[in-house]
């Protein structure tokens, strides 16, 4: 599992030995080892403000020590491993491309997160909507609040080419920088495939449409993208929630994009009726 753009990892000396050894064994029957030398999973650990864990070797995956634990929405924009024990609310404006609402926890020990995550929300709409769409996504922070990013190209070289461009204050395609996993679902289809979900991957089943009544909260559970990141004591784990992509398209220049059904003000629910939390896959490294 790669921990820079898929083209770099594709293109590097070492991976190109690395596939040619595997289409000798698995093309041509070469006996040359591969069965008994190379590790079923290999992973990349992200860790933005320190150093990368790259193809660390594991026996399977999901990894089978992966402990999840939920972290709950609370007020003051916290994450809480405890429930909270009062009902509260907190909006956005969901047709804003500058509104969001955030939720961090800051580690108390080194943490690694690995795997499959999800979030629970209860969500509400306002007068005259009758569905939404949630754009989510995690990233981390340094202990005083400074967001870290993902270099997704660690080759000098293609700095030197693109110098111009970065002087000027573009950052082309070809060198690109990853803030965190991201999830998105449109609230009519929040119904899930029961057979094929589990508790920290849900499966959509895309069968109907379930429109909502303004002002009246409905679950909504979000799958995030695979991750796997490293946090010092101190680090902050930061999730958003909003109307809007966090990332804007593949294109270089690309306008951040927003949901063409949303509008007017979304509430996000949570408290002892409401279970709104973030379930996170924990793991000792």
């Amino acid at each position: 599992m790669h921990g820079y753009h898929e083209w770099v990892d594709y293109y590097t000396d070492e991976n190109q030995q690395d596939l040619l050894a595997f289409f000798d064994r698995f093309l041509i029957g070469k006996a040359n080892g591969w069965d008994t030398s190379t590790p079923r999973v290999r992973l990349s650990i992200h860790n933005p403000g320190g150093s990368h864990l790259i193809n660390r070797p594991e026996n399977e995956w999901p990894l089978a020590r992966t402990r999840h634990e939920p972290l709950y929405l609370a007020d003051a924009g916290r994450l809480s491993r405890s429930a909270p024990s009062q009902d509260s609310t907190q909006s956005y404006q969901s047709d804003s491309l500058d509104d969001s609402l955030l939720f961090e926890i800051a580690f108390d020990k080194p943490t690694e997160l690995v795997g499959h995550s999800k979030l629970r929300l209860w969500i509400s709409v306002g007068e005259g909507q009758d569905d939404t769409d949630v754009f989510v996504q995690l990233r981390k922070a340094t202990a005083d609040g400074q967001e870290l990013r993902i270099q997704l190209n660690p080759h000098e070289e293609i700095f030197e080419i693109f110098k111009s461009d970065v002087a000027a204050g573009r950052t082309p395609l070809s060198i690109g920088y990853w803030q965190g996993p991201y999830g998105k679902l449109r609230v009519s289809h929040r119904a899930l495939d029961e057979a094929k979900s589990t508790p920290a991957q849900p499966v959509l089943s895309h069968l109907r449409e379930d429109k909502v009544r303004p002002g009246v909260p409905v679950p909504v559970d979000i799958e995030i993208w695979p991750f796997a990141f490293q946090f010092a004591p101190g680090e902050r784990l930061r999730l958003y929630i909003s109307g809007h992509d966090f990332e804007p398209p593949a294109l270089p220049g690309s306008p951040m994009r927003g949901s063409d059904i949303n509008a007017g003000r979304s509430t996000i629910h949570f408290g002892p009726q409401f279970d709104s939390h973030l379930l996170l896959p924990f793991t000792e490294g």
